[in-house]
């Protein structure tokens, strides 16, 4: 087993990991604000760094299905939310998501200069 690799955003603009304190985002790179699940607030983010996936999954969601990837933390293995992988039925503007990553605002804050 090699070391792993790790990237950082500038602190300034970092949000990280709460458990381990990993860079995984930064808030320049919020797309827009919304839920997740039963009503956890969290945001759509169009790159991530220092996350791992599980396989693909579908789900249905109120806009619509998709094939969805739970993201974790490379550290910690900390849950933080999922990758939308592809979108299949509901409306045809769900493919702007496709590539971003909605992640719960509790397992991320930001780094404090």
């Amino acid at each position: 087993m090699g070391r792993l690799f790790i990237q950082y955003y500038d602190k300034t603009t970092a949000h990280r990991c709460t458990t381990c304190g990993t860079h995984i985002t930064a808030k320049q790179l919020v797309n827009w604000i919304g839920v997740m699940g039963q009503r956890q607030p969290a945001k759509n983010y169009g790159d991530c760094i220092n996350v791992d996936f599980s396989s693909d999954f579908e789900q249905t969601l109120s806009s619509g299905t998709y094939t969805l990837r739970s993201v974790y933390c490379r550290v910690c293995r900390n849950y933080l939310g999922w990758k939308y992988v592809a979108s299949g039925t509901g409306d045809p503007g769900n493919k702007e998501k496709e590539g971003t990553y909605m992640l719960l605002d509790d397992n991320l804050e930001p780094i404090e200069v």
